[in-house]
């Protein structure tokens, strides 16, 4: 199961380093677990309140992708917006990290089109 999954990596780490200590390793599952202490098991203790927030730049980095009835705003090939309904997303997880984020870092400009093919003789 994916809970043993962390002990099981450091356990290869030791074995394949003759032995030593991955403290980064202990540190990353140190990190889970407080992080899991301080989000799901924390707040629902009796007059305790919610100590740690999801920060605004990952909510706004996996927000979810407009749904297909509406039009979507897309960056295509060469850096060319496509505003097309027919190219609206896919339903899934609705995380767009190649497209949407290139979109929201350059603002949706197009930098000239396709380009030029090198060694053309043409």
């Amino acid at each position: 199961p994916a809970l043993y999954y962390p002990y099981a990596l450091l356990a290869i780490s030791a074995v394949l380093s003759g032995g030593a200590i991955d403290w980064m390793g202990v540190c990353g599952i140190f990190a889970g677990h407080v992080y899991y202490f301080l989000d799901s098991v924390y707040p629902f203790m009796p007059g305790k309140s919610r100590v740690i927030y999801t920060p605004q730049m990952l909510i706004d980095l996996f927000r979810p992708t407009p749904p297909a009835s509406e039009p979507s705003r897309r960056v295509g090939p060469g850096g060319a917006v496509n505003t097309s309904a027919s190219n609206a997303p896919a339903p899934g997880f609705g995380l767009n990290l190649g497209s949407g984020l290139r979109q929201r870092i350059t603002g949706g400009h197009s930098w000239g089109g396709g380009g030029q093919r090198l060694g053309g003789g043409d």
